[in-house]
């Protein structure tokens, strides 16, 4: 009789890879300040993907004001917080509450035998003001407001900026850390974004930086 045996990390799940023990350390203390301050949080998995070069007109913009490997990433996230922001705003409004919806998020820089470097993202969002990842084309989801921001941070409209972020299957997740499933929904979060802490095809730079979080 075999057994499959899961490899672990500090007693949670991950997938079968080498990993940066700092990075793993980071992501789950973004995943528990995010339970900490939402008992009920919905995470989402992505990728973000840069245009090839001939994608774009670039004579009426500056080229390295768009593609600055180390701003790109905080752009996005600026952008995603201030629409994530205005929205609950509006949310808050039409259901006369009082809800809050700070942005917690893990990010990595990889590049594997493609052109161009991709991102791999997760992001954390208070599950009572956001039920689901939502469709492209609904004002207000996140799914939209991701796209979204990234066309922004690439100075790119929505439509360029749609066929460059990449949403794959399961790629939400909810932990209730009052559910009696919460030890396995944690480990199944867990489990999925420790591919974002794997040594293989990180592009290692000195001067630029491979892996980010959110620090509050």
């Amino acid at each position: 009789m075999s057994y499959l045996i899961k490899k672990q990390w500090n007693k949670r799940s991950v997938v079968n890879e080498d990993f940066n023990n700092s990075y793993l350390n980071s992501i789950e203390k973004v995943i528990d300040k995010s339970i900490d301050q939402y008992p009920r949080i919905l995470a989402i998995r992505f990728d973000l993907r840069l245009p090839k070069v001939n994608y774009v007109d670039f004579l009426d913009r500056d080229l390295h004001d768009g593609f600055n490997r180390d701003r790109l990433i905080p752009r996005f996230i600026d952008s995603l917080k201030s629409k994530i922001k205005y929205d609950v705003r509006r949310k808050n409004k039409r259901w006369k509450g009082n809800y809050k919806c700070d942005l917690h998020y893990v990010w990595c820089r990889e590049q594997d035998k493609s052109d161009n470097e991709h991102y791999h993202v997760m992001i954390i969002v208070n599950k009572d003001v956001y039920r689901s990842i939502g469709e492209y084309h609904h004002d207000g989801s996140l799914a939209s407001m991701i796209v979204s921001a990234w066309g922004s941070s690439l100075s790119l409209d929505y439509n360029q900026g749609k066929s460059l972020v990449y949403f794959p299957n399961n790629c939400a997740y909810v932990v209730n850390y009052h559910d009696s499933k919460y030890e396995e929904q944690y480990d199944d979060l867990f489990r999925r974004v420790s591919y974002l802490a794997k040594t293989r095809t990180k592009n290692i730079n000195r001067y630029y930086r491979s892996f980010g979080c959110s620090s509050r």
